[in-house]
């Protein structure tokens, strides 16, 4: 498959980032100084919009499917698709707990955690 075909097959699957309610539309929340996050799993895109709401009681904000496809190019910065803050993508946090580095070679831990999303669906 070309990068191209294996965005668009990402995109069936959704994940979810927070966003502030506006007349006409949506934005995409981030926190004062933040990043703009993207969830796998529904769960941990709850608890942080529950986080979010907390600390923001005055803005109405929901959660939005977004294509995963999308969400992997924002992050990773393809085909100049870039958000104008840092972005991230988030894996179940239950299955990192669960599974942690499994599948990835020792060596190749340390640079995995800092190089962005690793997939572990």
């Amino acid at each position: 498959l070309t990068q191209q075909e294996a965005l668009t097959k990402l995109d069936r699957v959704s994940v979810f980032n927070i966003v502030v309610e506006k007349p006409g539309g949506r934005d995409v929340f981030v926190p004062q100084g933040g990043t703009l996050d993207f969830f796998a799993d529904a769960d941990d895109a709850r608890a942080a919009l529950a986080a979010a709401r907390e600390a923001n009681p005055t803005l109405p904000l929901e959660l939005e499917a977004a294509p995963l496809g999308r969400a992997f190019s924002i992050v990773q910065g393809l085909f100049g698709i870039r958000a104008p803050m840092r972005s991230a993508l988030h894996f179940s946090k239950a299955v990192v707990d669960d599974v942690g580095y499994a599948g990835v070679p020792e060596a190749a831990r340390e640079k995995m955690a800092s190089a962005g999303p690793w997939p572990l669906f």
